[in-house]
């Protein structure tokens, strides 16, 4: 499975609960074991890195 951005996934939710989908999968990603958090906050929340699966994988 291709890793998808969150826009992307919002854009492809046509259900009325898009932008709480939206708001779950962003949390699911900060808090996920590979992610890199920054410590950096903007308007729209902490800043951080979410590495996929595919690519951690392959830097082991």
């Amino acid at each position: 499975m291709a890793y998808k951005s969150l826009k992307k996934l919002f854009y492809m939710d046509s259900s009325s609960e898009r932008f709480a989908n939206n708001k779950r999968l962003a949390a699911e990603r900060l808090n996920a074991e590979s992610t890199f958090r920054t410590g950096m906050i903007t308007g729209e929340g902490e800043l951080f890195l979410a590495v996929p699966h595919e690519l951690s994988v392959l830097s082991e």
